[in-house]
């Protein structure tokens, strides 16, 4: 069995919190819920699809920075009696 190697640039944390995003053309937020962060990006769970390359903009209670990301990849998975999406953002000016 081939040994599994890390290829992230940075070290993700893990961290519960629940965020709000919004599309930058639209005024409306919609509830999330994050699960880990890096000093790269973060993943977070969705009810709803978001498009690879699309632009949002973040907020998390208690926490007064908001974030502009990027979307890189939208993952849609199934619970036993739901489903909801994985999605992986990149900070702006990050590699």
């Amino acid at each position: 069995m081939a040994e599994y190697v890390e290829k992230r640039t940075h070290e993700r944390y893990d961290y519960e919190a629940p965020i709000e995003y919004k599309h930058y053309d639209k005024n409306d937020y919609y509830a999330a819920k994050t699960y880990n962060y890096s000093m790269g990006g973060m993943y977070f769970e969705s009810d709803y699809d978001i498009q690879p390359g699309v632009d949002i903009y973040i907020k998390m209670n208690n926490y007064s920075a908001d974030t502009s990301v990027k979307v890189t990849w939208c993952k849609k998975y199934s619970a036993s009696d739901s489903s909801y999406y994985g999605v992986g953002v990149k900070y702006y000016g990050n590699k």
